[in-house]
């Protein structure tokens, strides 16, 4: 029995050591724990591309695995914040887009932040429902 409790030690303190550590965290599939240290990552990393912006957001497309990521500007009262949008395919056929943010605006500026992206995403799932329903 003890074998067994070394043995699993070893291991799980193998596994720690392989861990990424909490500086090395992402949020969608960038590194960086703030929106600021996100935004700053995004033109580093080849999986996303720019494809597109206006005054208060600019967006960063990952074309594989249908993942937007949006960054704020200044001009945005939600600034500094990023969200990270992915849609994806459920088995009954059926499109879904979620949406997850990290907003270090008021609380007030980040929830109208998430209300206009809930907006986007349904437009988002319409577009995909229609391109895929076609022959």
């Amino acid at each position: 029995m003890k074998q067994w409790r070394k043995v699993i030690l070893l291991i799980l303190g193998a596994a720690g050591a392989a861990l990424p550590s909490a500086a090395q965290a992402e949020f969608c599939g960038i590194a960086g724990q703030s929106p600021q240290e996100i935004a700053a990552n995004v033109a580093k990393t080849k999986a996303f591309k720019r494809v597109g912006g206006n005054a208060r957001y600019v967006a960063y497309a990952n074309k594989a695995d249908l993942t937007t990521l949006t960054i704020t500007t200044s001009a945005n009262e939600a600034h500094p914040a990023v969200a990270c949008r992915h849609a994806f395919r459920q088995k009954d056929g059926a499109w879904y887009v979620r949406t997850n943010a990290k907003c270090a605006a008021s609380e007030a500026a980040c929830k109208a932040m998430m209300s206009e992206f809930k907006a986007l995403d349904a437009q988002m799932k319409r577009a995909l429902e229609k391109a895929n329903s076609k022959p």
